[in-house]
Parts: C-alpha cells; structure tokens; sequence
C-alpha cells in the first residue's frame, strides 16, 4: 500500500530535496564512470546488440532499450566508487533504484514529479530491507536488496495495484545477484556489474508479473534471512513507515564541509 499509494506530496519536503540531490549527483557519478576504457568498450561491444530505445547511456551519446540503459549506467555509476551510501541501508540504494527508474521514465515520457516519487519510495522500501538484516561477510552487498527497489520503483510508475506490487517484490527478491566480497579484495572489476545486474534484473521483476509469473509468499524473509544473509527482522522493515524516512537518515554525506 505504501509503495502504491503514497503521493509525492505526501513525502515530506526535506525527503524530497535530499532525493533530488542524490539523482543529481548520480548523473555526474555515471557520465564521469562512462568515460573508463572498460566502460567505453563495453557500451561499444554492447549497444549495437541490443534493442533500440528512448533511454540515454548517460555520458555517451547514445540511447537503447530502458533494461540495457540501466545496466550500463548502474555499472557506470559505481566505478569510481563516488555512488551515494546511506549506513542505514548496508549498501548503496541510489544506484540501484535511479537507473532503472530514470530509464523507464525516459522511455514511456514519463514526468519528473512520476520520476522523483517513484525514486524515493523504490529507495526508502529496499532501504528498509537491507537495513533490517545481517549481511553475511562474503557477500557483496551491490546487486542483493537493491533489485527491490528497481522493482518497485517501475512497478510505481506502470501503475501496479497492491497485489501486483507484492509479486514484483516477491520475485524481485527471489532474483538477487549473489556476488561475492572477494572481488574487491582482489580488485576485480566485474564487481562493478552487480549494480547493472540488479537494474536489470528489478525491471525484468516487473515484466514477468506483467506476464503472469508468481513469486514465493515472502521472498524476503528467505533470500535475506536464510541465503544471502541471516537475521532479518521483517517488523523493524515497516516500523513508522511513512513516518520516519530512510532516506534522509544515515546517509554518508555527498559534499563533506
């Protein structure tokens, strides 16, 4: 219901401007990472390849489908580790939610106001869930929780009742990457995929409930509380939701003064 019904103005205005910061600064983020030797060569291998579409590959000039769109930029976006953190999350929501959102609102002309509540409550809902369990050590948080938020973000701009929005979450955590923490003890770069993983991957969550496939009861409960990491606390998920906001607690500071 939150996901569904809440109006961007019902989202408190400090929660709102915080929002537009962290897009704003994830534009510069991903053109600056698409700018790489590794990230050049892979939109050049990759987008004459794939479908033609609305969405921009931010810092390249080029545009294809809103699922390629957002694995590019996402991967992009962490590669010179500069993506928006938030300590209440274990992770890095932003990423996560704002391609693949930016991409779908790209492609069906969406407006900003459709973009921007979609952006905050996507983040502030797979916030809430990354925040709310124990990480085990080995895995590498990109591309775990933040598939929730890509597909609730779509999902509430394809205008998903309740019970749809409850499959794409459903789905989208059982589909998780399972990336492991090694790579950046190695510095093996194909880490920085995860995020364009989870992009995509949260889109797809919202096609295949379009599509009639199901997902497990409560998804979350086992990919976060049994596989990927252990104690998930389900209740501290939806405690004051709508009331205490995720998305302007705990977060690492853009601009340190």
């Amino acid at each position: 219901r939150f996901a569904c019904e809440t109006r961007l103005a019902d989202i408190p205005e400090e929660v709102r401007a915080r929002c537009k910061v962290i897009v704003a600064d994830m534009l510069a983020v991903i053109a600056a990472g698409m700018q790489e030797t590794e990230m050049r060569a892979l939109v050049a291998n990759h987008v004459p390849n794939v479908a033609a579409g609305g969405a921009a590959v931010i810092g390249s000039g080029r545009r294809c489908n809103p699922l390629d769109a957002a694995l590019l930029n996402a991967t992009a976006g962490v590669w010179l580790e500069l993506d928006e953190g938030n300590f209440n999350t274990n992770g890095h929501p932003g990423v996560h939610v704002i391609p693949a959102a930016l991409a779908h609102a790209q492609e069906h002309g969406l407006s900003g106001a459709e973009f921007l509540a979609a952006v905050a409550l996507g983040y502030e809902i797979c916030g809430r869930i990354g925040g709310a369990y124990r990480m085990k050590t080995i895995v590498q948080p990109h591309g775990t929780y933040g598939v929730i938020g890509a597909a609730v973000a779509v999902g509430r701009m394809c205008g998903f009742d309740q019970a749809q929005m409850r499959q794409a979450i459903n789905i989208a955590a059982s589909t998780p990457m399972g990336g492991n923490r090694q790579t950046m003890r190695d510095g093996a770069t194909v880490r920085n995929y995860y995020a364009g993983h989870g992009n995509f991957t949260g889109q797809m969550a919202v096609r295949l409930v379009q599509s009639g496939f199901t997902g497990p009861v409560d998804a979350p409960s086992v990919t976060y509380g049994q596989l990927l990491a252990d104690d998930f606390k389900p209740a501290q998920v939806v405690a004051e939701l709508g009331r205490r906001w995720t998305l302007t607690q705990g977060y690492i500071k853009l601009y340190p003064s």
